[in-house]
């Protein structure tokens, strides 16, 4: 699920590893309805647009943005064979987007044109999130099936967090890839990163406070207890 920059919407996947669509429900209850015509796309990985205006999301195709209060949806990447988009996510600005194929991440214009690599090197990489403050992306390495729908979805195998400088560079780990590490999503200041991982036992979320390089300040802390927390 992802929340609307207002805080009025919330964006989800519902469905199976067959057939999955996005859709839209109020913060303060009432129908949800689907964000996309397509019926038929399995559609999954929602991520909001700065403005509020559009959804970034994947599908078995690729990435599309849709208007974000329904409407007609335009791929602006594309899958290929045995070279998939597993994450793709708004810059701050809305004027770009990472995306990541194989081992490598990339940042293109919003429009899917003038892709450029940004790092390479770390396996399966996926789940970026580009923080709204420093000039710094997060991405997970390792178990790039974990979220997509199928029968490997929410699967605990290993995986770690890693940082990337948004100018390029040498990634920085903030997690080893001993236990579970998922879904990083920074905080509204971009100095700490919020994470779900199984590093004590149960899903809980963790966060870690980095520096203007991505270098973390210290061990994880737990915040939450037995929350069972998939993302």
């Amino acid at each position: 699920p992802a929340i609307s920059p207002d805080g009025k919407l919330v964006a989800f996947a519902a469905g199976n590893s067959a057939r999955a669509r996005i859709y839209i429900r109020p913060i303060g209850g009432g129908r949800s309805f689907p964000l996309s015509d397509d019926s038929t796309a399995q559609e999954f990985e929602p991520q909001w647009s700065p403005d509020g205006s559009q959804i970034l999301f994947r599908t078995h195709s690729g990435a599309a943005i849709a208007p974000a209060l329904g409407g007609h949806a335009r791929s602006i990447l594309a899958n290929s064979p045995g070279d998939t988009v597993s994450t793709a996510s708004w810059s701050p600005d809305g004027r770009q987007i990472v995306f990541a194929r194989g081992d490598t991440v990339f940042v293109t214009d919003a429009d899917g044109q003038s892709p450029r690599v940004l790092a390479s090197g770390m396996f399966e990489v996926s789940w970026c999130r580009w923080s709204r403050r420093l000039p710094l992306i997060a991405c997970v390495a390792g178990n790039g099936i974990a979220q997509d729908p199928g029968a490997n979805f929410a699967n605990k195998a290993p995986s770690g967090i890693f940082i990337v400088p948004v100018a390029g560079g040498a990634p920085v780990l903030v997690t080893n890839d001993h236990a579970m590490n998922q879904s990083p999503e920074w905080s509204p200041l971009g100095d700490r990163l919020f994470f779900v991982s199984n590093r004590e036992g149960p899903l809980d979320v963790y966060e870690v406070a980095v520096t203007r390089s991505g270098a973390p300040k210290g061990a994880p802390m737990r915040v939450t207890t037995g929350l069972n927390a998939r993302s």
